[in-house]
């Protein structure tokens, strides 16, 4: 029996035994979950989860979309909710960044969330307009030093996603002004419009559709290995860009739920991603689906937010 598989049966187990009546009843009304962004974007991928806990649970599962400061406002809500596991968190790996991006938030995502599972990850990448004279990373690179300050590049506001485009800008040694945009769905559409010539996305086969259209040219893709749905495209890690991966997706509570609700809501994820409806979901998204334990969560949120802190300060940026 696997690691995971071992902690699932022993969750249940002590949910029945050691968890008391609180996590035994629970849940016993609706659950919402807050998602900080504008419905549309891939953090849509938690509708599936929200489905199979109302199957599973006979109670209504609320999303409530938040949008606003990168997702500081959602997970703000969050954090000032009752811990009792009725108001949940659906955030990506920006939740460790926003104490780096937020000039004067109190917000701390190592304190002030509860971890509860690991979801979605998504391959993700830079694209470009398809009018624009440049199909691939390097041919984009030189046209943009050849028209320093008139290329931008559309973000939603100060997040982590923005960070990583900043770090690009400096390793490929580029100039580029950001436009920022209410979610990604809006961000998108700018490229559409080329208002904006460069942004990323979630490599998935939603975006491919812009490619085989010839609207979009995929440029690079983040991280050490190639999508799955644009083999031909490389990734940073080939062509030497330290840039910081930022597609992971995953659930989070308001501090102080006991442990018990959060390790069966973790259970429950687990369960979840190995069911048939989540292989077609990952399928039918491009994107990869997988649980973990709180405390596996826990430490890459600790991870992460000293890696965003170190590179904020590389870079030399300043909260917003």
């Amino acid at each position: 029996m696997s690691a995971l598989k071992s902690w699932i049966v022993g969750v249940i187990a002590a949910v029945a035994l050691a968890g008391g009546a609180l996590a035994q009843d629970y849940p016993s009304k609706p659950i919402t979950i807050i998602v900080p962004f504008p419905p549309g974007g891939p953090f849509e991928v938690v509708r599936h989860l929200a489905a199979h806990m109302e199957a599973k649970w006979g109670k209504s599962v609320i999303i409530d979309n938040r949008p606003g400061a990168g997702g500081l406002i959602g997970a703000q809500a969050v954090s000032k909710a009752t811990p009792d596991g009725y108001t949940l968190l659906f955030l990506g790996a920006s939740v460790a960044s926003l104490k780096v991006l937020v000039k004067d938030t109190t917000f701390d995502p190592v304190t002030d969330l509860a971890p509860v599972s690991m979801f979605a990850d998504f391959p993700s990448g830079f694209v470009t307009n398809g009018d624009v004279p440049a199909k691939n990373i390097d041919q984009f690179v030189a046209w943009a030093k050849a028209n320093p300050g008139k290329v931008n590049y559309g973000s939603v506001g100060p997040n982590a996603s923005m960070l990583v485009i900043e770090a690009f800008k400096r390793a490929a040694g580029i100039d580029m002004t950001d436009i920022p945009y209410s979610g990604g769905a809006q961000t998108l559409t700018a490229l559409l419009r080329n208002d904006v010539q460069f942004t990323g996305v979630a490599l998935n086969k939603g975006i491919k559709q812009q490619v085989d259209e010839g609207k979009v040219t995929p440029l690079i893709a983040i991280g050490a290995k190639r999508p799955r749905l644009f083999p031909d495209v490389p990734s940073t890690a080939e062509k030497g860009y330290n840039i910081p991966r930022n597609g992971w997706s995953a659930m989070f509570a308001p501090p102080g739920t006991p442990k018990a609700i959060l390790d069966k809501l973790a259970a429950e994820v687990a369960i979840y991603v190995k069911t048939p409806g989540a292989a077609k979901v990952a399928d039918d998204l491009g994107v990869e689906l997988g649980a973990s334990t709180p405390e596996e969560l826990g430490q890459q949120v600790k991870s992460d937010a000293k890696g965003w802190a170190d590179i904020a300060n590389t870079i030399g940026f300043k909260p917003q």
